[in-house]
């Protein structure tokens, strides 16, 4: 009998991509816990691409061995925006995208992220799982079991690997999910792999949700690495500074971002709009996703679910401000559900 013969294979040189802007507070962090990892440094390339900070962002980020970019278009996320220029300007074949204000958990973060991608080539994307730090503030605490936008947790995968486990199908130490075209999950942000050549194939990056949509319609797989923990300093101000960070947002997705996309967050047939209207009012209700939270709060023993209604509330609250009483979003609403 022929013994089992054990190949070691070569580490592959890979490119992270950081879009910053105004990340003096989260920057250094970030940098550091990706500087210490347990992979070769000569296989790593990091690409800054700054959208103007005029912070210490830039000043605290050259001190480091990275390449440095001029984003005129301010932006991360869209059609020539800062990731988009990232991934053009990437010369590795392995391409991971960090937010400015993420910490690699883990000093395996890379090796294990890229796990997936090298095991399973039927598998076009791996993400870390976002954790629970003790000592972190309440808000964000929150926010790292649901993902950045309480109302869209039925539709992110970080909402879903909290909320729906029973549908990813464990292999190792990550989570697999197959997508469809009827069938896939925001995801994107906050540390996440890709071969570079599966992104060239639909045309290159344009943004994240996008880039997922059309995976999806490959019948495509999306992998959760739960050895790869990542912590997301999105929010350090508490309540006010979220309402801030969510106002920012729905502004510049009805002003621009929303604008030549892909991806259509719901059908424009009767059927589509009537179940945004339903979802949309059944969140206000409360009591559906007070249901939830207490279910989630009981299984995973976290009181912290109880937060979970009133944060999709208060969302809403400020998504139907900017809606209804600026000109834009009567123009959206208009164009898009009316």
């Amino acid at each position: 009998m022929m013994g089992a013969i054990k190949i070691k294979m070569s580490k592959p040189k890979l490119s992270i991509v950081l879009a910053t802007y105004q990340g003096e507070r989260t920057i250094k962090k970030c940098l550091d816990s990706i500087f210490s990892q347990n992979y070769p440094k000569k296989l790593i390339e990091v690409l800054i691409i700054d959208g103007g900070s005029k912070d210490k962002t830039l000043e605290i980020a050259k001190k480091y061995p990275i390449k440095i970019f001029n984003n005129f278009k301010k932006h991360s996320e869209g059609k020539g925006m800062g990731k988009s220029q990232g991934f053009d300007r990437a010369s590795s074949d392995f391409i991971i995208f960090i937010d400015q204000d993420n910490v690699l958990l883990s000093k395996n973060w890379i090796n294990n992220i890229l796990k997936p991608l090298l095991r399973d080539k039927d598998i076009y994307i791996s993400g870390s799982k976002i954790t629970l730090i003790k000592d972190d503030n309440l808000i964000n605490k929150y926010l790292s079991m649901v993902g950045t936008d309480p109302f869209m947790t039925s539709f992110s995968i970080d909402g879903q690997v909290s909320l729906n486990k029973r549908q990813f199908k464990k292999v190792d130490n990550f989570l697999v999910f197959r997508m469809n075209k009827d069938k896939w999950y925001i995801a994107g942000s906050n540390g996440y792999a890709y071969r570079k050549e599966d992104i060239e194939k639909i045309g290159g990056y344009s943004q994240d949700s996008d880039i997922i949509y059309k995976f999806a319609n490959l019948n495509k797989k999306l992998a959760i690495c739960l050895d790869a923990p990542l912590q997301h300093l999105n929010i350090s101000k508490g309540l006010s500074e979220f309402i801030k960070k969510r106002d920012y947002h729905i502004k510049y997705f009805i002003r621009e971002n929303s604008k030549n996309r892909v991806v259509k967050y719901f059908s424009p047939s009767m059927k589509g709009k009537l179940n945004i209207i339903s979802h949309y009012l059944l969140s206000l209700a409360l009591l559906p996703n007070l249901f939830v939270s207490i279910k989630n709060s009981i299984r995973d023993k976290q009181i912290l679910w109880l937060l979970h209604p009133f944060m999709v509330v208060l969302t809403l609250l400020i998504y139907t401000r900017v809606i209804l009483f600026s000109k834009e979003g009567l123009t959206y609403l208009k164009d898009n559900l009316l």
